[in-house]
């Protein structure tokens, strides 16, 4: 956390720097702040795939399955087949597919 925080005050406009923040705050748990970070890394280079692969594990982390699986297919359009879109489909393919609401279900019927 010490050198990502530092990379970000040697680095202000570095998309690259807040990612690292946000990385490193999502794996401390610090999830608030690594919302934030990765929301300013997009702010600065909407195209960096790393930031959407660790914006996908931060919705993962909440909870939030359909958001995560938006981020890493962001990730994936634009890092193609490199390793990060390659570990994004990966990410994606591990997300259990939603079960079916037996109320829904009645309702329906």
């Amino acid at each position: 956390l010490t050198l990502a925080t530092q990379a970000v005050a040697r680095f202000p406009r570095s998309a690259m720097a807040y990612n690292l923040l946000g990385w490193s705050q999502l794996g401390l748990g610090q999830f608030d702040q690594a919302k934030l970070s990765l929301d300013k890394s997009i702010s600065l280079d909407p195209t960096l795939a790393a930031t959407y692969l660790h914006l996908g594990n931060y919705f993962r982390s909440q909870n939030n399955p359909a958001e995560a699986i938006s981020a890493y297919q962001k990730a994936v359009q634009y890092d193609k087949q490199g390793p990060i879109a390659k570990a994004a489909q990966n990410l994606i393919k591990s997300i259990p597919a939603p079960t079916p609401n037996p109320t829904d279900a009645a309702i329906s019927a």
